[in-house]
């Protein structure tokens, strides 16, 4: 809704500091994508790519779309922006180091830090034919039937819920939409 940036503005005033953590858009719409699918709001015989998902799963994505839409409530100076994930150790220190720089605060003492993911999402593989996911744990509550393939790996069954074709398409749709 680009209407909420204007009125986060009128709520929140001028000098609100925003922090924007931006995924990879594919990651991002392919990780909402299974994480609906584990909490049962979708099947996987919804494809990532049905236009009337619900919960924004390709949309929220659209990163310089919802950008613009902030810029124009907000200046830049306002905005800071983490490009990815951190993947480290360090790389999460650095991270939170520099929003409290943004943030003009004082970064807390290192042994306050967590450095183990929160949710570590569906087990799963992606390669040239697709995303796969474990056919076993959580992810046998909601089977499926759409895509038909499977494949072992690691001497573990996985079932493909996204095609390539779907995640060729999905690349399509959001190219040029990564920050930086």
């Amino acid at each position: 809704n680009p209407d909420i940036p204007r009125s986060v503005r009128r709520f929140c005033g001028p000098a609100l500091k925003l922090i924007l953590m931006l995924r990879d858009p594919v990651e991002r719409s392919v990780s909402a994508y299974l994480h609906h699918i584990r909490h049962g709001a979708i099947t996987p015989n919804d494809s990532i790519l049905d236009s009337d998902l619900p919960l924004g799963i390709v949309d929220m994505s659209l990163f310089r779309v919802h950008l613009a839409n902030w810029l124009d409530a907000y200046p830049a100076e306002n905005i800071h922006i983490v490009k990815g994930l951190p993947d480290s150790r360090e790389s999460a220190v650095t991270t939170v180091e520099a929003v409290c720089r943004f943030l003009g605060a004082a970064p807390p003492p290192l042994e306050r830090y967590y450095f183990e993911p929160v949710f570590p999402g569906l087990p799963r593989v992606v390669d040239d034919s697709g995303v796969w996911l474990r056919a076993q744990g959580e992810y046998r509550r909601a089977p499926a039937s759409r895509a038909g393939a499977e494949k072992i790996i690691g001497g573990e069954r996985y079932l493909r819920v996204v095609s390539a074709e779907e995640l060729a398409r999905l690349r399509e749709l959001l190219a040029g939409q990564a920050i930086g």
